[in-house]
């Protein structure tokens, strides 16, 4: 090209450019660079000259094929780090809860090895014997169903047929040494009582599916195996009758009442006198429905008991005791024990109750004893130990007794019936500070059913007063 061609065509296209006739991107670059933009009017002078020919080695380059490719790459690179972010973070978020499941599984076989412990289908027991010819028993075995087989270990067996009734299951070892004892199948068993130190090793879970309805009794065992005995393993029973205690220390007890909230019970309930170390939290708001006839809770170590006396007041008891828990029971009123008139025995002693505590409970007991019971004479009634002393003297009270009645007129009163109020006297009232001669007519009361203590010699409290005689 020449120096002229080169003048003429910037300055052709630039007029065209500002007239809007169409130009190719190049041209148009090339006249923006020459001019600055439209409505100048070009100048002759050398450094357009010098400029002129500058535009020309451009507009030359630009218009080969080689450089039209050059931006559409540089466009495809700004491109290229927008795509890039996008797809990183998309696929980072949707691997990973592809993988949370994955721990999700792991609690599961949790859950089923704690519903193991009990496809058992026998109760093992041990047995000890320190010299030859000892003789040992199961209390009692009472099977539904269809017989229950008592293996003692030493190739004898016992075969107990459904509904026995015939006492208890005698065994003599010849030899000293440890046997092991098998009763099966347990599916079958509806009571069951062991009393014996001679006798170890039981184990609760083993009676999980046991339709325990009859009376279920475990104390004083030995410790040459360690048992265990935990209420979990009883949601299902509906026992009449229940009595845990004088175990041995080094065994697993975890005892809680809520686990026994569906029993409504009716018979006896007993706990008392357990080792420290294991788990115990009793409730009486887990036993509200229920309707004992005995219930028990005494000697106990450091555990949960709360005692509300108010959620027992639909009870009617025959025997009623608790005393030395840490806590000290609450709903004294005398209303909690108003309509207890079948009561026989009655032991709130070693609770660190104060007079006003003691006054009302003697007076709540006093309006139950006005209703006399079937079976007549009553027997003993304990707000002794460590509980304050009842208020005013030992006499004779100003009729009628009322809710303002000193304590220890009230006490004369029930022992004595001075108003004529009709009842059933008690024979002895027990509590602190009290006079000597606070027993009547020369006899003991009977037997609050701990009994397995006697019958072994061990020494026997019932309702605060020694006891040398009676039986279950």
């Amino acid at each position: 090209m020449s120096s002229t061609g080169v003048r003429w065509v910037p300055r052709r296209r630039a007029c065209r450019v500002c007239t809007g006739s169409y130009l190719s991107w190049a041209g148009l670059i090339v006249a923006v660079l020459m001019l600055g933009g439209c409505g100048g009017a070009p100048s002759p002078t050398p450094e357009v000259v010098s400029q002129t020919v500058t535009v020309e080695a451009a507009y030359v380059t630009v218009t080969a094929p080689a450089p039209s490719a050059t931006p559409p790459p540089t466009l495809t690179q700004t491109l290229t780090p927008a795509a890039t972010p996008s797809q990183t973070p998309a696929p980072t978020p949707t691997a990973t809860p592809a993988h949370t499941p994955t721990p999700t599984n792991t609690p599961i076989p949790t859950p089923t090895h704690t519903a193991t412990p009990a496809p058992s289908t026998r109760l093992t027991l041990s047995a000890t014997t320190k010299k030859a010819n000892v003789q040992t028993k199961i209390h009692w075995l009472v099977p539904v169903g269809g017989p229950v087989t008592i293996d003692w270990g030493d190739g004898a067996t016992t075969l107990v047929p459904e509904g026995w009734a015939g006492g208890h299951h005698y065994h003599t070892y010849a030899s000293a040494g440890s046997y092991q004892i098998t009763i099966e199948p347990v599916q079958r068993i509806a009571a069951l009582g062991l009393e014996m130190p001679e006798l170890s090793g039981f184990n609760s879970s083993q009676l999980r599916d046991a339709p325990m309805t009859g009376n279920f009794e475990v104390l004083l065992l030995g410790d040459d195996v360690p048992s265990m005995i935990r209420s979990e393993d009883m949601v299902n029973w509906r026992p009449a009758y229940w009595h845990v205690a004088l175990m041995p220390e080094g065994g697993t007890y975890n005892i809680q009442s809520a686990h026994m909230k569906d029993w409504a019970l009716i018979g006896s309930w007993q706990l008392d006198n357990m080792p420290a170390g294991g788990t115990y939290s009793i409730r009486s708001a887990d036993m509200v429905s229920w309707r004992p006839s005995m219930w028990r809770l005494y000697n106990m170590p450091g555990g949960t008991y709360t005692v509300d006396c108010t959620q027992m007041a639909a009870w009617n008891p025959t025997h009623w005791r608790v005393g030395k828990i840490p806590t000290t029971p609450t709903g004294l009123a005398p209303a909690s024990f108003a309509n207890w008139s079948n009561l026989l025995g009655f032991d709130i002693s070693d609770n660190s109750l104060t007079q006003e505590d003691v006054d009302r409970i003697l007076y709540g007991l006093y309006v139950a004893s006005i209703t006399p019971r079937a079976g007549g004479q009553r027997d003993s009634i304990s707000v002794g130990g460590t509980n304050a002393a009842p208020s005013g003297g030992h006499q004779p009270a100003a009729c009628p007794v009322g809710s303002t009645t000193p304590g220890q007129e009230v006490a004369h009163e029930l022992l004595n019936d001075g108003c004529g109020a009709g009842f059933d006297a008690w024979s002895l009232v027990l509590f602190t500070g009290g006079p000597p001669g606070q027993q009547k007519r020369g006899r003991l009361p009977v037997t609050d059913g701990v009994g397995a203590r006697e019958r072994r010699g061990a020494p026997a409290v019932a309702l605060g007063v020694s006891r040398t005689t009676g039986a279950r």
